[in-house]
């Protein structure tokens, strides 16, 4: 490079970090011995930044090869990095690629430029176990930029803009300490950036309580089940023989080992901090006879799934719930109606009104919704059901009426999905408003506003303490509150489309994620990091559900028309008094995939005793004979 170049970058450098007196002296030195015919070389911008003036001065000196054998080599130094800092370095190739490929387009290499993007295209789209969609659509409109006048008015020359910015204010520094660990996957993709990254972090750095409830019905079930153990020491052995008093005195002393292990566990859960309300007995009998005759689910047996089909709905049918009974199913329309289906076979007479059931219809149609129905679920007694609608309002039925109860209000915008807490009497919303709002069942109005959002709150899940919520962005964050104060505990960046599903693990510790592209995200709320990614669906993941009992089974279901069974059993389970341990990498694993005919799953949900449900909207002929 040119001496007075430079020299003159140096002095912009110095500029820009406020070395005045060094400018100074530099400046004096280099003003004596400068020719007056240097003036070839292109001339430095104080308004430009310097790595753009040393692009220029390759261009100007018609070495638009070497410019692109400069990002080949700065590739290779990436690639033969040491291990622990290739991750990083390599989240550098992309946006320096793409500068340096619109750089040439516009300085008229348009044939350099092609050459550089077909040697480096399977670098960009390979980075993942599956082509990031995104990043294919961009690499192909780079491609469709061949010439100068192409980036007057196109998004191309909007990200051109971007990076030049970022070009010139950017600076990397070296510090000390170890890398993320999963910095080479891209993990904290995502659209926080510079202040917000530093309120997340405060944010993560929260301890949580995420043990489970005292008495629920898991320690119930297991305390009652450790007692009869107990109780039932046999007389003889498999072959007959009378125990002797010393093997019959170790299964005694064993079996009341679990039975204080039970207790333990019991007596450090989690004292309720929110008002909740006694469960009916008459449920409480019920969920414990579903455990008595639960299927333990796993990898050598794996769970009968029941598949439900809705006929003629397809593009009308926005979503669906099971009853807890897995006695009906009610679905929310597009026409704005709610639609109660019965899963026996029985044909129950309704009541009389617009709400009524028809004669020979399968089903009951409710009439309350003046816009699209997009959320639905139901209340753990199953003794009502709730529906989001695109009219801002929720409204709460009656199956057993056929009529709407309730309506609350407050929401300004469409309500895209409701969940209801596994304790009953509260539920939560999420809107197009960018807010979550927890609500009661006794009042209209909400008792919490919990903003945040960059765009959409889409999904929105509770955590099985009910102290918790979780909501899913179109900004592709997760963001999690304590509904006790309306507390931000935590934020979650990883995903690279808007959050369409969210399930939490029955102990509490995990939560699955899904995204609009079919990346599947396990994350560790205690350490606020993500622990595991999956690639393996195809489209939108619409639903996740968690297996009841210790069984570790996950179900998922995707637009790609697939139901796919998940295997947590390789993760690292917690301490005996429902501390979060220290999870490594999870050895998560897909056990089974299932095929439907072409009709995308809309909900999946366990039956107490496991029995996996699902359901779907059949797709028209012409789409199964094109599929």
């Amino acid at each position: 490079m040119d001496e007075v170049v430079l020299d003159r970058l140096i002095l912009q450098y110095l500029q820009k970090r406020g070395y005045t007196q060094a400018r100074q002296s530099l400046s004096y030195e280099t003003t004596a011995s400068q020719a007056p015919d240097m003036t070839l070389a292109p001339q430095v911008d104080p308004e430009k930044g310097i790595v753009e003036d040393l692009l220029l001065y390759l261009v100007a000196d018609n070495n638009q090869a070497q410019y692109a054998r400069s990002f080949d080599s700065f590739a290779i130094w990436v690639d033969n990095s040491l291990d622990l800092y290739r991750g990083e370095l390599q989240r550098l190739l992309y946006p320096t690629f793409t500068l340096c490929y619109l750089r040439l387009v516009r300085h008229s290499a348009s044939s350099e430029a092609q050459q550089m993007l077909a040697k480096h295209r399977t670098r960009f789209v390979g980075t993942t176990q599956r082509p990031a969609q995104a990043r294919l659509q961009e690499l192909q409109e780079l491609q469709n930029l061949s010439l100068p006048e192409q980036l007057d008015g196109s998004q191309a020359s909007k990200l051109f803009l971007i990076l030049s910015i970022i070009n010139e204010h950017f600076a990397i520094q070296m510090v000390e300490g170890q890398p993320a660990a999963d910095a080479g996957d891209e993990a904290d993709i995502g659209m926080l950036s510079g202040q917000s990254m530093g309120i997340m972090s405060s944010v993560n750095q929260q301890e949580l309580q995420l043990g489970l409830l005292q008495g629920n019905a898991e320690d119930r079930f297991a305390a009652i089940k450790a007692d009869r153990e107990a109780e039932a020491v046999p007389e003889a052995d498999e072959e007959g023989k009378a125990l002797t008093k010393k093997k019959r005195a170790a299964l005694e002393k064993e079996a009341e080992k679990e039975r204080s292990k039970r207790h333990r566990v019991a007596e450090g859960r989690l004292e309720p901090q929110i008002p909740l309300l006694p469960r009916p007995d008459v449920l409480e009998s019920a969920v414990l006879r579903g455990f008595e005759s639960r299927a333990d689910v796993g990898p050598e047996a794996l769970p009968s799934i029941l598949f439900h089909t809705f006929a003629n709905t397809f593009q009308s049918l926005n979503c669906c719930s099971f009853a807890p009974d897995a006695q009906s199913i009610a679905g929310g329309y597009a026409d704005s109606s709610v639609r109660l289906h019965s899963l026996n076979g029985a044909t129950e007479a309704s009541a009389d009104g617009p709400e009524a059931q028809q004669a020979g219809e399968p089903f009951a149609c409710m009439h309350g919704h003046s816009a699209p129905v997009h959320g639905i679920d139901w209340m753990p007694d199953g003794r009502c059901f709730l529906t989001a609608s695109s009219d801002g309002t929720l409204r709460i039925w009656s199956p057993e009426l056929r009529r709407n109860l309730a309506v609350y209000r407050g929401h300004r915008l469409p309500v895209w999905d409701v969940a209801c807490c596994p304790e009953g009497h509260y539920f939560a919303s999420a809107s197009n408003d960018r807010t979550v709002r927890i609500w009661c069942t006794d009042r209209v109005h909400s008792v919490r506003m919990l903003p945040g959002a960059f765009s959409d709150a889409d999904v929105v899940r509770w955590h099985p303490n009910a102290h918790y919520v979780a909501a899913g962005s179109s900004d592709r964050t997760i963001r999690m509150w304590d509904i006790r104060g309306g507390t931000l505990q935590r934020i979650l960046t990883g995903h690279r489309a808007p959050i369409t599903s969210l399930a939490f693990s029955p102990d509490g510790q995990m939560l699955l994620s899904g995204d609009a592209e079919g990346e599947l995200l396990l994350w560790s709320l205690g350490q606020a990091k993500r622990i595991a990614a999956f690639h393996d669906h195809c489209a939108p993941i619409w639903t996740l559900a968690f297996s009841n009992g210790s069984s570790g089974m996950l179900a998922s279901g995707s637009a790609d028309q697939t139901v796919k069974l998940w295997s947590l059993s390789g993760q690292a389970t917690s301490g005996e008094e429902g501390e979060a341990a220290n999870l490594p990498v999870s050895n998560m694993q897909m056990l089974k995939s299932y095929r439907t005919r072409v009709m995308p799953i809309f909900k999946l949900q366990w039956t107490p005793r496991n029995l996996l449900l699902a359901a779907g909207a059949m797709a028209p002929t012409e789409l199964r004979q094109s599929a």
